[in-house]
């Protein structure tokens, strides 16, 4: 499933936050009734461009929260709905290539 931002709601997730608020989210294209707590979606701008992948809890005000932002969902296995699979491996990958890139997961 994707989820669509409204036109100018990516640059927050595009300086690397990982929350989706509800009010930026373009409800036409994507109507939070169409979601269940738990679904996993491809959070994508206006342009289509992915900027990573997410789960719902459409019935809050932060109604997405990246698992794998842009390049990192893009990067670790998709599956056919176009998310970056939630799993062990997703996490280590993950985990791998943010100590690659030489940040500090405190963990």
């Amino acid at each position: 499933m994707d989820l669509f931002l409204r036109k100018g709601a990516d640059h927050r997730l595009r300086g690397g936050h990982l929350w989706v608020y509800s009010n930026e989210v373009d409800s036409a294209r994507s109507p939070l009734g169409d979601y269940a707590a738990g679904d996993l979606v491809a959070v994508r701008n206006a342009n289509d461009r992915v900027l990573g992948s997410a789960y719902m809890e459409p019935n809050s005000l932060i109604c997405a929260r990246v698992y794998a932002p842009g390049e990192l969902a893009q990067a670790t296995r998709l599956t056919n709905a176009g998310t970056c699979t939630l799993s062990r491996q997703t996490f280590d990958s993950l985990i791998a290539a943010g100590k690659q890139a030489g940040i500090d997961l405190k963990l």
